[in-house]
């Protein structure tokens, strides 16, 4: 078995926090039904990734990426980014 550098076992992987550098995974999932996947699906989805964003007091989020998750023939939307924190010095 491979095993990994020393420097690589010490990132975080808190899918939450890394309260280091004000950095927070979030994700939503729209499970509103469009009966299509639509442009309004994944307008509203995003819209429900940056209002999750302000609640935890985002000035940006990055990486953003969407997901459509089929289930049982209905195509939900995911989202999920990095919402970036910043704090007062």
């Amino acid at each position: 078995m491979k095993s990994e550098p020393d420097a690589v076992l010490k990132i975080p992987l808190s899918t939450t926090e890394n309260s280091k550098q004000n950095m927070h995974l979030i994700t939503v999932v729209n499970r509103a039904m469009y009966g299509e996947c639509s442009a309004r699906q994944s307008d509203e989805t995003l819209e429900m990734l940056r209002k999750k964003a302000l609640k935890l007091g985002a000035t940006a989020i990055v990486g953003v990426r969407l997901v459509p998750v089929v289930d049982a023939g209905i195509t939900r939307m995911m989202a999920y980014g990095t919402a970036r924190v910043e704090t007062a010095s």
